[in-house]
């Protein structure tokens, strides 16, 4: 195979400390050297480099025209054809150089998905990449997806990563953290069997000791249900370190029996707080509004305390709040709610983290049922699949305690509920920067006054950007 040895002396900061690989006895120097073209600077490289690009050319014997072009190409920004060079040596896209300037190539030419497939396709074979899960992440944070970016440099650093991609994904780690003046966040969920309406999955229930069959029409009253939201955050600086918020959410599901239609409106606003660049906390005074079927149900307002912190490769997170709630909904209750809740996300590769959180809930004001008091726990796993997908498994257990019965018996009502989920991407298929996903979940609710007994299996779709 004819290749170059050297194409070009960088102003950017190498990829070092990696192990180039070698097929058929040639090394793969001058992709190498053409990556710097590419590599992203440090904070304190950016500001010392210089602003040309300079070097000398040494071509393989055997080769001498290659090395040239490719570096007129990528000089010219004419990176179509340095991708058209590359493509007519397929030993050196087959190295791990070629790759990687194969992907750069991709991402500066806006050929952004399908740097995103050569970048997830790689994954599956070497999960621990650091770099692959890095560039997914410069790529989501390029277009505006800080959340999504943060997850991925996060995952990437408990990967195999040099100490320049280091530093530079803790740099735009902190940049993504600082509150920004505007952000916008959107959703769709599409259900099926997801039992929004109250339908049965198995057609039978008990009332009164009397045994109710239903009809097929009423088992399959919610097949499926559609749900979305949108949110806007506006944020104002007071000072360096601290600054004042505003975010509105409206949110909305429906049915096909349309009976438990709902919508929610609600607003908050209050100071942030970023402590040290890896914590921030935030006090919101906060109200809301929502409707069934229409019709107004509940309204109220109260306070919440957040935040969140980062560090040695783990996440914690947590929330307090209280909220007067004012339910105008027959079979309900009015008053207090508070609730507290805390998360940790350990990232354990740059394809694999573990989850756990808790929550503890007092429900003063409920819809459709009394006062409750109840707890939970959730772990859930993230790991690598066959067929190019990562599936996250997490397995939930809930106890709550009501008041009394709705329906007037003499026992206080009391539920054990219990759930998996199964969320599959498909990491091999991408859609506007996004992957396919698919989550089969199963519960199984029991409960003390067998009416409230339940089994349900839901199916969601949809295209993420994450996992």
């Amino acid at each position: 195979m004819r290749f170059l040895t050297e194409l070009l002396h960088s102003r950017a900061v190498p990829l070092a400390g990696k192990n180039h690989r070698h097929h058929g006895g040639t090394a793969a120097i001058a992709v190498t050297i053409c990556l710097a073209l590419f590599a992203p600077l440090s904070p304190a490289a950016a500001a010392e480099a210089p602003q040309d690009i300079s070097g000398k050319d040494v071509v393989t014997p055997g080769d001498p025209g290659l090395g040239d072009a490719l570096k007129q190409a990528i000089d010219a920004h004419q990176y179509d054809k340095a991708l058209d060079l590359l493509a007519a040596e397929p030993e050196v896209l087959a190295t791990e150089d070629g790759y990687r300037l194969q992907v750069k190539l991709l991402a500066v030419a806006r050929h952004t998905d399908k740097a995103l497939l050569l970048l997830e396709k790689h994954l599956t074979h070497h999960p621990n990449d650091g770099w692959s899960r890095f560039e997914i992440a410069e790529i989501q944070y390029k277009h505006g997806h800080g959340g999504v970016a943060a997850l991925q440099y996060r995952l990437a650093l408990a990967g195999d990563l040099d100490d320049a991609d280091t530093a530079l994904a803790r740099a735009r780690l902190a940049d993504i953290s600082q509150p920004k003046s505007w952000r916008y966040g959107y959703g769709l969920n599409l259900s099926a069997n997801s039992n929004v309406d109250g339908a049965a999955d198995d057609g039978r229930s008990a009332l009164t000791g009397l045994p109710l069959v239903l009809d097929g029409n009423a088992a399959k009253t919610s097949t499926v249900a559609l749900s979305g939201f949108g949110r806007a955050e506006k944020f104002t600086p007071v000072s360096d370190d601290m600054g004042l918020r505003t975010a509105v959410l409206v949110a909305a599901s429906t049915g096909p029996a349309k009976s438990y239609d709902s919508e929610a409106v609600s607003a908050e606003a209050g100071p942030e707080w970023t402590i040290g660049g890896n914590t921030h906390l935030s006090l919101d005074a906060r109200a809301l509004m929502q409707w069934v079927s229409s019709d107004p149900a509940a309204s109220g307002g109260g306070f919440a305390v957040h935040g969140d912190t980062y560090g040695d490769q783990q996440l914690w997170a947590g929330q307090f709040s209280a909220d007067d709630i004012s339910v105008r909904y027959p079979n309900s209750t009015s008053g207090v709610n508070t609730r507290f809740d805390l998360k940790r996300t350990r990232f354990l590769s740059a394809s694999d983290f573990w989850s756990f959180s808790g929550a503890f809930e007092r429900a003063g004001a409920a819809l459709l049922s009394s006062p409750y008091t109840s707890g939970q726990a959730r772990i859930g796993r993230l790991f690598k699949t066959p067929w190019s997908s990562l599936v996250y498994v997490e397995a939930m257990s809930r106890l709550r305690i009501y008041d009394h019965d709705t329906l007037q018996t003499s026992a206080r009502r009391c539920d054990q509920l219990d759930e998996i989920s199964f969320r599959f991407s498909k990491r091999n298929m991408i859609f506007y920067r996004g992957v396919p996903f698919v989550t089969v979940s199963a519960a199984r609710n029991v409960s003390n006054i067998t009416t409230y007994d339940y089994s349900r299996v839901r199916l969601d779709f949809g295209i993420t950007r994450g996992f």
